[in-house]
């Protein structure tokens, strides 16, 4: 083999002309240019290490090295050259040029396909921009050769919840944004061509206003936009109700917005364990099998069963949340009897991971519970990190609103059809340095005009008003809500379910858009009449259960009445003190006017008592009575919201 001696470049080119070197910079992908070069390489190994050497020839060549600086060091920029062989023929190059101080995998990519394909990786001094001088060797040269697996990405996101101009300002950096995931997983994708993009539920609902005032049709659009291939269920796409759905997967008209008609989505929705009462069978497909650099993959789909807590009744007219194991498993054997054995279950179940790593929730219990030719399960609905092995399985979920997505690599077998390698990254969707999407960004644009009440100022802030805690105690924008409420309809008190608070009130200039994602839902404000005795018994049913029996409180933000729990005591016995804000104790046999939401006049979050009221008065939505009445109170200036002593709890 011949040696590099600082000749220029274009002598050594045995083939063709390189006429192109393309970087992809922020995202550590490779440079490529599909041209010849001779393979002639000197060895140096003080300089440089080149090692992990892998190769996938599926749909194209991606190769990948780890270079790693060795005892010496060397001064300057490097050149790290993929030259792709057909047998003794150079038939392309691809190069990075860097700085290399640490060890680093490099990745090169080249689209095309055959037998007999090698590719040799060397690292030489870099060169002046017209390539016309290559440095001295610096690494022994590694030849390397096809893997036998099929390597695939699957790129995936829970719990977008529609929010398509969101960000998070993180003292790290602000993360999230449409635009800024569109673009990551864009170039995401270039890094293998077998890549699947999946979302894991709750891709609507409680979502942003630029898409819920058009029924989340917006979010749909950004989703098939951007290719997505597969997903499930979350217990959010039953918000509206089994119609509304039914339309926004096979097109048509909105039930309830005649003006916004969907068109059939692209993506292959699997649902396991949503059961039609009039079929008795799945309410969508179980499974769908996608067939991807010559080896099938089969996906699962099953919504928490956590589902008919978390949605109203009427949202789930018409079908059964069942047992996700027994279907699950059912499903496995299905494909199984196909010869598919790589399995991936989309499971929009929630998941918590502990210091130690150690993963539980919903979605360990099912990792748990079904068939091990299960390898990969996606959690969701918590709005966590989580990213480990329970069972031998691979269990992930990537926060929420978009501000990361999984990034999942998979090898798979292609005699044994099997999933023999599995690893995830959560990776956080960093604005610094990242150009939006520009088709995204104009989507956005578009319904920003439509709609320019959400740039309508309403008052200012001096303090951000969080929305922690609300599920446990007595917070101040939970006052701010429930005193809207109550003041709307004209009320004695006020009831409002902690789930229904989306979002912060943020300090500084406050919009429209700003108290809409508190309370995304657009839910009907109702008033209705009950007794003392049933006014203590909601307060109860706010400390369930969970089916493992762990606490399952869910604290109402109230208005007009204050009340001691004592939690030594049992949930029947736990209010010791119960009286208007007044000071004047309520009786169990006097009846009160009480306004709540819709979903909880129907008994949702497990409020069946509600369901017992009197004199129903539906009211206007929840979202103009809260704007209404900060209008009104505030009448443009500082927006303030306080602690008013309404809850005690004594341990």
């Amino acid at each position: 083999m011949a040696w590099f001696q600082r000749v220029p470049l274009k002598k050594a080119i045995s083939a063709s002309i390189l006429t192109c070197l393309l970087t992809t910079p922020g995202f550590g992908s490779a440079v490529y240019a599909e041209t010849a070069v001779s393979s002639q390489a000197v060895s140096s190994p003080n300089y440089f290490v080149i090692e992990n050497p892998t190769m996938d020839t599926t749909g194209g060549v991606r190769a990948s090295v780890t270079v790693t600086p060795g005892s010496t060091p060397h001064p300057g920029e490097e050149t790290v050259i993929f030259e792709l062989m057909r047998g003794t023929t150079p038939v392309s190059i691809a190069a990075i040029q860097k700085d290399i101080t640490a060890s680093e995998k490099m990745t090169a990519h080249f689209n095309l396909a055959g037998d007999g394909l090698s590719v040799m990786v060397f690292v030489v001094d870099s060169y002046n921009n017209d390539l016309s001088n290559v440095g001295t060797s610096l690494a022994n040269p590694v030849t390397i050769v096809p893997n036998s697996n099929v390597k695939v990405q699957i790129l995936g996101i829970n719990d977008f919840h529609g929010q398509l101009d969101y960000s998070n300002p993180l003292p790290s950096g602000t993360v999230g944004g449409a635009t800024y995931l569109a673009t990551y997983l864009k170039e995401y994708k270039k890094q293998n061509v077998n890549t699947l993009l999946v979302h894991n539920g709750d891709a609507v609902g409680a979502s942003s206003p630029v898409s819920s005032l058009d029924r989340d049709k917006p979010t749909l659009d950004f989703l098939d936009m951007l290719g997505f291939d597969i997903a499930t269920l979350g217990n959010h796409e039953f918000d509206q109700g089994v119609a509304a759905l039914k339309a926004q997967l096979y097109g048509g008209t909105d039930p309830v917005n005649t003006n916004v008609v969907y068109n059939p989505t692209k993506i292959h929705y699997v649902s396991a364990n949503v059961i039609d009462q009039t079929t008795n069978k799945p309410l969508i497909v179980p499974y769908y099998v996608k067939e991807i650099g010559g080896v099938k993959i089969g996906f699962i789909g099953v919504v928490t069963m956590l589902t008919p807590s978390k949605v109203s009744p009427a949202g789930l007219a018409g079908v059964s949340i069942v047992e996700q194991a027994p279907v699950v498993n059912a499903a496995v054997k299905e494909l199984q009897a196909q010869g598919i054995h790589a399995i991936v279950v989309l499971a929009h179940d929630p998941a918590s991971q502990n210091s130690a790593g150690v993963i539980t929730g919903e979605a360990a219990d099912l990792a748990n519970a079904v068939d091990d030719d299960v390898d990969v399960i996606f959690a969701g609905d918590n709005h966590a990190k989580v990213n480990g092995m329970v069972d031998n399985k691979l269990v992930f979920q990537a926060y929420s609103y978009g501000t990361a997505f999984a990034d999942v690599d998979l090898e798979i077998d292609p005699v044994t059809k099997d999933i023999v390698k599995k690893t995830a990254a959560i990776v956080d969707v960093k604005q610094a340095g990242i150009k939006p999407d520009p088709d995204v960004a104009a989507l956005i644009q578009a319904q920003l005009a439509k709609y320019p009440m959400l740039s309508q100022p309403v008052g200012v802030t001096d303090a951000v008003y969080s929305k922690s805690d609300a599920y446990n105690k007595e917070i101040p924008l939970g006052n701010l809500i429930a005193d809207a409420m109550k003041d709307t309809m004209n009320t004695d008190f006020a009831f409002m379910n902690p789930g229904g608070i989306r979002a912060d009130l943020p300090q500084g200039n406050i919009l429209y858009s700003d108290l809409f994602r508190i309370q995304p839902f657009g839910n009907q404000l109702v008033k209705l009449t009950l007794t003392g005795a049933q006014i203590k018994t909601s307060l109860q049913q706010q400390w369930g259960k969970n089916a493992d029996g762990s606490a399952n409180t869910k604290t109402l933000q109230i208005s007009g009445l204050r009340y001691t729990a004592d939690f030594s005591k049992p949930v029947m016995d736990r209010i010791t003190k119960l009286e208007k804000e007044d000071g004047t104790p309520i009786s169990d046999t006097a009846e009160y006017t009480v306004v709540v939401n819709n979903f909880m006049a129907a008994g949702g979050d497990n409020y069946t008592v509600l369901t017992q009221g009197k004199n129903v008065e539906p009211g206007v939505t929840d979202i103009e009575g809260l704007y209404n009445y900060i209008v009104k109170t505030f009448k443009g200036g500082k927006i303030t919201a306080e602690l008013k002593g309404r809850i005690t709890n004594l341990p």
